[in-house]
């Protein structure tokens, strides 16, 4: 089955250097196809994992719930992402994995990463790299909701998600498709959906970004970076020695 993990590929490449034969080990993998509609659970919390699946079209959410009901999300996962590559070492999950939009995965056997990485061992310290960026975003994040202000907040998703797009190399310094409604926004920000409208009214009437119909548009990409505060260093983008 031909699967397409170019953007995954890209990703690496943009903070490490690969070599021909790594990156022909990483597509000589036996991976396999599957897709996922809007809202469909991808993976459940206690979920015996024997694969690991890899985002190559569409958005996912990582979420945790109160015994309540309600939902944090803790991390948005786009084209490119390994989404659940914590579970090749945990075997279970303590979160859910929910599709945000129309998803395909390529999913990959839990036996096929261990004998890649275990063949090339400078591979498994690249995996590792891309799990302790994940582990970087969600120390951001809780500087984010602790610390800063609601629209702050708003500022910093906007600015994260063009900036983690920049390095798999998709256009979005005008803007980008984010196929999330309100609530989704609420509840990534931390706030009710009618605080969160106050505050994406507030950066509109600023003229620095509007949010409709599922697309961000920037109006000023500069203003609500300083709007955020803003610091991409965490996402560490630029190309490390592995």
């Amino acid at each position: 089955m031909s699967v397409n993990i170019d953007l995954f590929i890209r990703k690496l490449c943009a903070r490490s250097h690969l070599s021909r034969e790594e990156e022909n080990a990483l597509r000589g993998m036996r991976w396999g196809l599957r897709r996922f509609e809007r809202h469909q659970v991808m993976v459940r919390p206690g979920q015996e994992l024997t694969e690991s699946m890899l985002l190559t079209a569409g958005f996912a959410l990582r979420c945790k719930f109160t015994p309540e009901g309600t939902r944090q999300i803790t991390e948005i996962n786009i084209p490119g992402d390994f989404i659940d590559l914590h579970g090749f070492i945990l075997k279970r999950l303590d979160h859910e994995i929910t599709a945000a939009s129309r998803c395909e995965i390529a999913t990959v056997p839990h036996s096929e990463l261990m004998r890649v990485t275990e063949e090339f061992t400078r591979l498994n310290r690249i995996l590792w790299f891309q799990t302790l960026i994940d582990a970087a975003i969600h120390r951001e994040w809780m500087l984010v909701l602790g610390k800063k202000r609601s629209r702050s907040r708003v500022a910093q998703l906007f600015c994260e998600m063009q900036a983690r797009m920049a390095i798999i190399g998709l256009p979005s310094k005008e803007g980008y498709p984010l196929p999330f409604n309100q609530q989704d926004l609420a509840d990534i920000t931390g706030m009710t959906p009618v605080h969160l409208n106050r505050c994406l009214k507030e950066l509109r009437d600023a003229d620095l970004v509007t949010f409709r119909n599922g697309r961000v548009e920037f109006l000023d990409l500069n203003g609500l970076s300083r709007e955020a505060q803003f610091v991409p260093e965490y996402l560490h983008p630029g190309p490390h020695e592995i």
